[in-house]
């Protein structure tokens, strides 16, 4: 929830494409030559793919990278934080190292909040083992290791700089779960990961064309180019790279070798406050809690509340949680059309402040899965979203009101702030 967004951003200028054209013939050579595409019986009929691919029955090394890490507060520091910590505890006994980004001083005062900054990765990797301690209620053994990154404030991510593999030894290159493998691929320039690893599936988290293609910077003709152009390059790495895909929903376009699998849970502390809401009256409204992005839903927020008032005469009393780049935008066009939103910095879902909250707000239509959208079906609250693939998940939820028009979202947001949320169900 914290300053420069974790995903695809384009500025004004057309340096997205002069500065670029490297990665693009990288790219062709990827394409041109042989992929993880080609079955492994071929080249070595034992073991097969399918059992290079199970992960029941036998202990197996298993490498989880991503391109963030805490305290940078994004998915792609958490999930994967947590899935790492949920496969250590597996009955196999699966041996997990999640491999991270380092980055310098200066790039760390851009990104992580409240000044918090690291001399060495292993001030770092004391942070991230202390919050899991906190957060999720135990002590982890997983390795952590970092591979050399830098911030792209042209691309508001973290990018490897060097080899992300060699920061795994030779022998413990078993599995590997690449955590957006579009984006830590986009200027891969080491061992091709089928090469390295066993076994290479990759997790997309991130709907880079939604992004593209809404981008309000520049015009129509620029924005269908470069999300066409992105589209084609991230079908290319992924490709090249994964033997496997997973789409944790069907919001994002074809990939190859791709399943939709929504493979993200929550962690037990926003169960636990769901529990304990059973039979609660809460007493605050409506909030929404999302990166201070157009892109995060914040146009489609303004656009809906104020069709809600044209309807019902009545504003919304919206409290807005999220710190970013387009935030002073975000205030002002909402000041501009006398919303009544009040805004507060970037907050940890689960922290008490938000516990009192009935109903989160979530008109995103950039998301794949939204990690908050579960926070706060799993809190026992009310949310109101939009009828898109991202939320297919959560529409069989019974506290979920899903919406297609401006009078379906009036009606749902009506009725969850007079209703009470149905109590949690073990399901």
């Amino acid at each position: 929830e914290n300053p420069p967004k974790h995903k695809m951003t384009f500025g004004r200028s057309s340096r997205f494409f002069e500065r670029r054209m490297g990665a693009i013939a990288l790219l062709f050579a990827l394409f041109l030559g042989a992929d993880c595409a080609a079955p492994l019986g071929v080249l070595n009929p034992k073991p097969t793919l399918a059992e290079l691919s199970d992960l029941r029955g036998r202990s197996r090394y298993i490498s989880v990278f991503t391109t963030a890490c805490l305290p940078w507060m994004t998915g792609t520091s958490v999930n994967p934080l947590l899935r790492a910590v949920y496969l250590e505890q597996r009955p196999e006994n699966h041996q997990i190292t999640l491999c991270v980004p380092w980055i310098n001083f200066q790039d760390q005062e851009t990104l992580f909040p409240n000044k918090v900054t690291f001399k060495t990765p292993a001030d770092q990797e004391a942070f991230v083992r202390g919050w899991v301690r906190e957060h999720v209620g135990r002590a982890t053994a997983i390795k952590i290791a970092f591979y050399e990154a830098a911030y792209a404030p042209d691309f508001g991510s973290i990018l490897p700089t060097a080899d992300p593999t060699t920061c795994v030894p030779d022998g413990e290159r078993d599995v590997a779960v690449l955590e957006e493998p579009e984006h830590i691929n986009w200027y891969h320039n080491g061992a091709k990961w089928c090469d390295a690893y066993n076994y290479v599936v990759g997790v997309i988290h991130t709907n880079y064309w939604q992004y593209a293609i809404t981008d309000p910077q520049v015009n129509f003709l620029q924005r269908f180019s470069r999300a066409v152009t992105l589209y084609t390059l991230n079908e290319w790495v992924v490709n090249a790279y994964c033997h496997r895909t997973i789409k944790l929903s069907g919001a994002v376009g074809q990939h190859p070798k791709a399943v939709i699998c929504n493979i993200h849970g929550v962690r037990t502390k926003f169960l636990d406050i769901g529990t304990r809401a059973a039979g609660r009256r809460f007493t605050r409204g409506a909030y929404f809690i999302g990166k201070a992005l157009w892109g995060k839903g914040y146009r489609q927020l303004v656009e809906q509340l104020a069709k809600y008032r044209q309807r019902t005469g009545q504003s919304i009393a919206l409290d807005v949680y999220g710190s970013g780049p387009d935030h002073a935008s975000i205030v002002e066009e909402a000041t501009r059309r006398t919303l009544g939103w009040t805004f507060f910095p970037a907050t940890d879902h689960a922290a008490p402040t938000l516990h009192d909250y009935k109903v989160m707000v979530n008109p995103s239509l950039s998301d794949v899965v939204c990690t908050t959208t579960a926070e706060a079906l799993a809190m026992g609250k009310f949310v109101v979203c939009a009828d898109h693939p991202s939320n297919a998940f959560f529409k069989s939820f019974r506290n979920c009101f899903v919406y297609s028009t401006a009078k379906e979202f009036t009606l749902c947001l009506q009725h969850a702030l007079a209703a009470d949320p149905a109590p949690l169900t073990d399901e």
